[in-house]
């Protein structure tokens, strides 16, 4: 069973990419995520430990750097090993509330 999830952060570190042998890129990002809504303090929470892998792996070490709040969509996962939580992203991105970008898409855009 898994649980998707959405998560807004900024990032305490810049990503950390590393490589497998085989050349697959994997990047390991730590967001600090805040609370909101009427009954929760703004109070910093523990830090999400979010990984990528692939091209995603590639944009993120390419794009991000550390402070940028960003925006991930994934799927919540247990370390078999350490038992610890965190989230294998499939979707990462900036957040737009307090900075802008500019697009490059990798890829014509489709219209219907």
């Amino acid at each position: 069973m898994t649980s998707t999830v959405v998560i807004a952060g900024q990032l305490e570190n810049d990503p950390q990419i590393s490589y497998t042998r085989a050349g697959h890129a994997k990047v390991t990002l730590c967001l600090r995520t805040l609370v909101r809504g009427q009954h929760a303090s703004e109070e910093p929470m523990t830090p999400v430990v979010v990984e990528a892998v692939g091209d995603l792996a590639e944009h993120c070490a390419m794009t991000l750097t550390k402070g940028h709040r960003v925006l991930v969509a994934g799927e919540l996962r247990i370390n078999s090993i350490s038992e610890s939580t965190y989230v294998e992203a499939f979707d990462v991105g900036p957040s737009l509330t307090q900075c802008t970008a500019e697009v490059h898409p990798l890829f014509e855009p489709v219209t219907s």
